[in-house]
């Protein structure tokens, strides 16, 4: 690679831009980790591509024509913390005092704002086995996912469809989704706050609030290799045909200890709907969640644990005391 490792590698030489921060990782593959001020950032590249040069394994910025197409990029293996502040005692860390924004909102006149806040997609030239991608401490907010099916640009070799993750797109590799506040991102086919795609990921102590979308307000899964989701808290997502907390197609899925509060779609599962799909629901809470079929929860095909749930003041078709409301 070549970046001098030094720069960056602490307060004192810190940089001043995340952007330049991914960009650097990109670069380089010492870079393990990122530790960032609190503050709001708005994203001015385009995704990476990796590309084996040499021994090496380099990231270069992608070229495109549509300005929304800026993304925070994150490469494998990359682990990205937010909520440091600095004191005369020196640097600290409480993600709830000094709140790090990542904003999509790239163009403040007008609706124009970018795809995607946050990408994290696998590589099949990263070297590093099992390496795990890690963003937790953000805000992350503003994404607006939209556009037509075919509508997708490329990097590391995956697709990138602009229609689905407005808040954190993921595609493939392992990652950890932990401790963030995801709010008012939106898309308008799957995943307002997030989309994840044929994944190994752990997305855990989130707040999902006020995201919207086709189906899966909060999050959307499809054909996860194994996702949990778990200790998240889901509040006032809204899904026009589904999911209005959560969706999942397809995969092994997990769902232990959320919360899913006033979620709402027109369709099935106000709280959570899953088709086709393996794995458990345990020890979660619905609250007034709303839907037309399944005010609470909704699951077609599959194998699916459901156990130790409560359900309570669910909405089905604008009624709580009907079979079916929960």
């Amino acid at each position: 690679a070549d970046i001098d490792l030094p720069l960056g590698s602490g307060w004192d030489n810190a940089i001043d831009d995340i952007n330049v921060a991914l960009w650097l990782a990109q670069r380089c593959p010492d870079y393990e980790k990122v530790h960032v001020m609190g503050g709001t950032y708005l994203p001015n590249r385009k995704p990476y591509d990796l590309i084996l040069n040499g021994s090496n394994v380099e990231g270069h910025e992608i070229v495109t024509s549509d300005p929304r197409d800026v993304t925070f990029h994150i490469r494998p293996g990359l682990e990205l913390y937010g909520g440091y502040y600095s004191t005369s005692a020196g640097v600290f860390r409480n993600p709830k005092k000094a709140v790090t924004t990542l904003s999509g909102n790239i163009n403040p006149t007008n609706d124009e704002d970018a795809y995607h806040v946050v990408l994290m997609i696998d590589d099949v030239d990263w070297q590093i086995p099992n390496d795990t991608t890690v963003i937790d401490g953000f805000y992350i907010q503003g994404g607006a996912s939209s556009g037509s099916f075919g509508d997708y640009i490329e990097a590391n070799g995956r697709e990138i469809i602009k229609n689905r993750g407005g808040g954190i797109y993921i595609n493939q590799g392992i990652n950890r989704v932990k401790n963030n506040t995801i709010f008012a991102n939106k898309s308008n086919v799957l995943g307002g706050g997030v989309f994840n795609v044929l994944s190994t990921s752990d997305i855990f102590l989130n707040v999902f609030e006020n995201n919207t979308s086709d189906i899966g307000g909060g999050i959307y899964n499809e054909n996860a290799i194994h996702t949990q989701v778990f200790g998240n808290v889901f509040y006032n997502n809204r899904a026009n045909n589904g999911g209005g907390g959560s969706g999942a197609y397809g995969g092994i899925n997990k769902y232990v200890s959320n919360a899913y509060i006033q979620n709402k779609t027109d369709g099935y599962g106000g709280g959570l709907e899953i088709y086709n799909s393996n794995g458990s629901i345990i020890n979660n809470t619905f609250y007034l969640d709303s839907a037309n079929v399944g005010g609470a929860l909704h699951i077609n095909n599959g194998t699916i644990d459901v156990t130790n749930n409560i359900f309570k003041k669910n909405i089905q078709n604008g009624l709580n005391n009907i079979a079916g409301a929960d």
